[in-house]
């Protein structure tokens, strides 16, 4: 993964396991640094490394996956998804109420790192 200068709120928000909400309104209180451009916010990619405690963490953070993310790479719904970590079927991190996938666990369900990839180029974008 190439590191951006910049983080959304949603990104953020992602690595933290708190809502993009969340995190706007530590920016805006100043709890997060960041800067805003018009109605849009964007968090120093430094910022998230102080947050995280640490840049491979954050990239750790950025390169797993959500249940819903890995449900459609999978084509099964994401309650199918949480059953599976509920029951350890797949391995991931909870953090409250939150799943996190880690992305080998992703590249060893789809079969591979490029159909990993390439399923999730419609979720991602």
């Amino acid at each position: 993964m190439d590191k951006p200068l910049f983080l959304t709120p949603e990104e953020l928000a992602k690595a933290l396991r708190v809502s993009p909400e969340t995190v706007r309104r530590w920016l805006r209180t100043g709890e997060v640094k960041g800067q805003r451009a018009g109605r849009l916010w964007r968090v120093p990619w430094e910022e998230g490394v102080r947050l995280l405690g640490g840049e491979d963490k954050l990239l750790e953070a950025l390169k797993g996956l959500t249940p819903e993310e890995l449900a459609e790479a999978l084509r099964v719904s994401p309650e199918t998804v949480r059953r599976w970590l509920r029951t350890g079927e797949v391995k991931g991190q909870r953090a409250g109420r939150l799943w996190r996938v880690p992305w080998e666990e992703g590249v060893r369900l789809l079969g591979g790192e490029d159909k990993l990839l390439e399923a999730l180029k419609g979720v991602r974008g």
